[in-house]
């Protein structure tokens, strides 16, 4: 009897190629003698959690519905890149019975010797990660004693003339997004001044202004900017 397997790829950004690691994938389980059913792919950080990650839900809910006997996969990480994550879905897996298949660790997952690697591969996974963080921040923080801005350009002070200037054109006709362009602020702060909010009585400027307008997603530095 052939067996139904499903093969899963991932990469961090839509700029990065998947289709490599989707055909090393399938041939994969040709050599094998699998049967792909079928086949997804997500492109999102490995840090991101299973339950916001399309083809990885497809994927599971493939396993609980018992419709397939493997999940093949280029490599552990591309499950994902936090150890809680990887130990959960592996326990979905253990539950149905269905086999994790990994094109570059030939390892059977279920012997004590895979589950030990499993362990340390979800722990390496992580722990990269946390380094990747850390030297991103390390070069943002070293970018900026240097004195470069990250991030959006800073925000201009909304000064009584600017305002006034931005009313005038505002009353002309001007749309919010040709005057935030005109005059190097945002959309959003175009829109309160001309709905007259005192939130852009003082001087903005990248990741203050953010703090100020925490529900403001469009400007400044967010934490996620950091990761």
């Amino acid at each position: 009897m052939i067996k139904r397997a499903v093969a899963y790829a991932r990469v961090s950004t839509k700029d990065q190629d998947v289709e490599w690691q989707m055909l090393a994938t399938k041939n994969f389980c040709l050599a094998k003698g699998f049967q792909v059913v079928d086949s997804y792919i997500d492109r999102v950080s490995g840090a991101t959690d299973p339950i916001y990650r399309p083809g990885l839900q497809c994927v599971m809910d493939l396993v609980q519905e018992n419709t397939v006997e493997a999940v093949v996969i280029w490599r552990l990480d591309r499950l994902s890149r936090m150890k809680a994550h990887m130990l959960h879905l592996y326990e979905i897996l253990k539950r149905h019975k269905v086999q994790l298949l990994s094109v570059t660790e030939p390892y059977d997952f279920s012997s004590f010797e895979g589950r030990k690697y499993f362990r340390f591969a979800a722990e390496a996974a992580e722990q990269e990660l946390q380094s990747y963080r850390t030297r991103v921040r390390a070069g943002v923080q070293f970018a900026r004693l240097r004195g470069k801005h990250l991030g959006r350009p800073p925000l201009v002070e909304m000064t009584p003339e600017l305002r006034d200037k931005i009313l005038s054109d505002h009353a002309a006709g001007m749309s919010h997004r040709a005057m935030a362009k005109k005059y190097g602020t945002t959309q959003y702060i175009t829109w309160h001044v001309c709905n007259d909010k005192s939130i852009v009585d003082k001087s903005v400027h990248g990741t203050e202004y953010f703090h100020d307008l925490s529900q403001d997603r469009s400007v400044g530095i967010t934490p996620k900017d950091l990761q």
